[in-house]
């Protein structure tokens, strides 16, 4: 089926609906090695031009993190690596995976405890998300002062007028984020990252330090409690 769906990435849909998601994520926690890596496989091909009934199916079960978090205890370096790479996939869609993975998996808590790891493929893969989750953090920075710019030229906003729900708005339920409005939120993932040790040396310098302390105290007047 990977090779299937690799040759025809369009295939994909048509073999995702007719296993099922639910069989689908089944296979991440007690099916066969080899049928495992075939299925993480057709994922991050599906991943790369993803469909959006893709997105939402996946926001909605809630097998999917729990099941990904299975293969990243999988015995196999390659599975463990490839499900690494899923990740990336996914936060280079919507950084917002990132706030929901810690949220539900603790996800960067488990890079820290495995970042010694000494398998050359899976050190590649873990390298590769590091260096993506950098550079995302460039664009959460920019979209958190870019609302906060308005906050400060605009006053009060009506975060909710002619804001469209989303899933991610249904799932995040961590406190951070009923305290915080519009892209605010999105100031929590630098908070997880700082407190992450694989990040804090690799994101926080004089610049950041200063940026961060602007923001925080914008958001003071947001009635934010989060801490660094």
């Amino acid at each position: 089926l990977s090779h299937l769906s690799k040759l025809n990435p369009s295939l994909f849909p048509v073999i995702f609906e007719t296993i099922t998601p639910k069989s689908f994520f089944n296979v991440f926690k007690e099916g066969h090695a080899r049928t495992q890596q075939a299925y993480i496989t057709m994922l991050n091909l599906a991943l790369r031009m993803p469909y959006h009934k893709l997105i939402d199916q996946l926001l909605s079960s809630s097998l999917f993190l729990p099941s990904l978090m299975n293969l990243l205890e999988h015995q196999s370096a390659i599975i463990r690596g490839k499900t690494l790479l899923t990740f990336v996939l996914l936060f280079k869609l919507d950084f917002r995976w990132m706030s929901l993975a810690q949220q539900e998996l603790k996800f960067f808590n488990f890079l820290d405890r495995v970042q010694r790891e000494s398998n050359k493929y899976f050190q590649s893969c873990l390298f590769c998300l590091v260096d993506t989750i950098i550079d995302i953090v460039s664009v959460i920075f920019k979209t958190v002062k870019d609302e906060s710019s308005k906050i400060i030229k605009v006053g009060d906003i009506d975060f909710d007028k002619d804001r469209k729900d989303s899933k991610f708005d249904e799932i995040l339920h961590r406190t951070e984020y009923k305290e915080l409005q519009g892209d605010l939120t999105h100031f929590v993932i630098i908070l997880d990252l700082m407190n992450s040790q694989i990040f804090k040396s690799r994101i926080i310098s004089t610049e950041f330090i200063v940026t961060t302390s602007k923001l925080l105290e914008i958001m003071q007047g947001a009635n934010f409690t989060g801490s660094i």
